[in-house]
């Protein structure tokens, strides 16, 4: 049993190439042309494997309107935008974990932050007597900055 089904596509003449395009890839064949009175042309493609006919009717303006083009263009690129501010978010605000390095011990980091705060401490040392206690120096920041594992190592 066949089915000759008859389908119509309104296509602007702006679009029209890229649907002959799809159509002739699809193994459509172009059967006939024509202009009727009211002066749209009119195209009749048949792919004989499967029996179908479908009749391009061509109209000379943009089947939307140009604020329509806008609006969706603008809404898909929003879409695309939020996406991709999504994976960066996502990116960036994963927990950043640190590994140990094993071979190093406890004091090794310890005196390695010591190091680091006491070049702070010189560089700006009007702003560090500003924000800490007279008494705090850099070896007080350095142990209270390592984690419990660290302090504890050292305080046995």
């Amino acid at each position: 049993m066949k089915n000759n089904f008859k389908n119509q596509i309104k296509v602007s003449l702006s679009n029209l190439n890229s649907i002959q395009s799809l159509l002739s890839k699809s193994k459509f064949e172009l059967v006939e042309i024509w202009t009727p009175d009211d002066g749209n042309e009119k195209q009749v493609w048949f792919n004989k494997y499967i029996n179908i006919k479908i009749t391009l009717l061509i109209t000379e303006i943009n089947t939307c309107s140009d604020n329509d083009e806008l609006v969706n263009e603008v809404r898909d690129l929003w879409f695309e935008l939020r996406a991709i501010r999504d994976v960066m978010e996502e990116y960036y605000l994963e927990p950043h974990v640190e590994f140990k390095d094993k071979s190093i011990n406890s004091f090794s980091r310890y005196q390695d932050q010591v190091k680091e705060y006491e070049g702070e401490w010189k560089e700006n040392k009007t702003y560090w007597t500003k924000l800490f206690n007279k008494n705090i120096d850099p070896s007080t920041l350095a142990f209270l900055n390592l984690d419990d594992e660290d302090k504890q190592n050292l305080t046995n």
